[in-house]
């Protein structure tokens, strides 16, 4: 009886002491279509803004609403991001509850288009004109308010880096010289990226996995495995790749992506 007790009590501490997870709701229009939160971008424990593809029977539908919470996911801001043609978000970055970045494809014409908002989501600007024109913009990272790195699929013969120093007004792409050759139908990965300090990485489809430790000016590349990957860093030289759906194999660097 003792030790039933006993066990009894220890339970209950337990249970007390556990922490619980809570749902917050984002309420979504109930229709028959899909709402797939698939990016978020935490700034703090109550700031999230969450980037949203939008799916119906026949596929991806255009969805261009900005949706942030600003007291940690009781209540839920969505904002209209006036994107024209047939955009499908690909990646979100915030910087503080006043500055994100949302990154944009169009269904039909491709290419990739960065929107700026610095009033919480008020208001929003485009803020490339002609990057990512023939291509696909995977990745938006800010690593300051202004210091902003967008990453896409290979024009040219290689990944496509957009570099920007004053919040997107300008842009400049990362030279050849400074981006490993991309393989035969190597490609990114919307929103597959990790980014600590100064540091940045991101898969490709070939299974490799490209890195710079200056904010996207400099790039090396390195084989992993031949099959899609994922990444994460704990710190700038330490981290790990999966494959996404199998526990078989993890894959860990500790020369920040230079062999793994």
């Amino acid at each position: 009886m003792k030790r039933i007790i006993l066990f009894g009590f220890i339970f209950l501490i337990c249970k007390t002491v556990m922490p619980q997870f809570v749902a917050m709701p984002l309420n979504f229009p109930w229709d028959t279509s899909a709402y797939l939160t698939y990016w978020t971008s935490i700034v703090d424990e109550n700031t999230v803004w969450v980037g949203t593809a939008h799916q119906k029977s026949g596929g991806y539908a255009p969805y261009s609403k900005a949706i942030k919470t600003s007291d940690g996911g009781d209540t839920w801001q969505f904002f209209d991001i006036p994107v024209m043609g047939q955009p499908w978000i690909q990646h979100l970055s915030a910087w503080d509850s006043s500055i994100c970045y949302y990154l944009f494809t169009d269904g039909f014409a491709y290419g990739g288009a960065v929107w700026k908002t610095s009033d919480g989501g008020a208001t929003w600007t485009k803020k490339t004109t002609t990057q990512f024109t023939g291509g696909w913009g995977d990745v938006v990272h800010a690593f300051s308010a202004d210091t902003v790195v967008s990453i896409g699929d290979p024009t040219n013969g290689y990944l496509e880096v957009q570099f920007s120093p004053d919040g997107g007004d300008t842009w400049t792409r990362i030279p050849a010289a400074d981006v490993p050759a991309a393989l035969t139908g190597e490609t990114g990965l919307s929103g597959d990226y990790c980014a600590v300090g100064n540091s940045i990485w991101f898969p490709t489809s070939k299974g490799r996995c490209f890195y710079s430790h200056d904010k996207g000016l400099h790039w090396g590349v390195a084989a992993v495995i031949d099959s899609y990957i994922r990444v994460s860093f704990s710190s700038e030289q330490s981290g790990i790749a999966i494959i996404p759906g199998s526990a078989t194999h993890i894959y860990a660097t500790s020369d920040g992506g230079a062999t793994w």
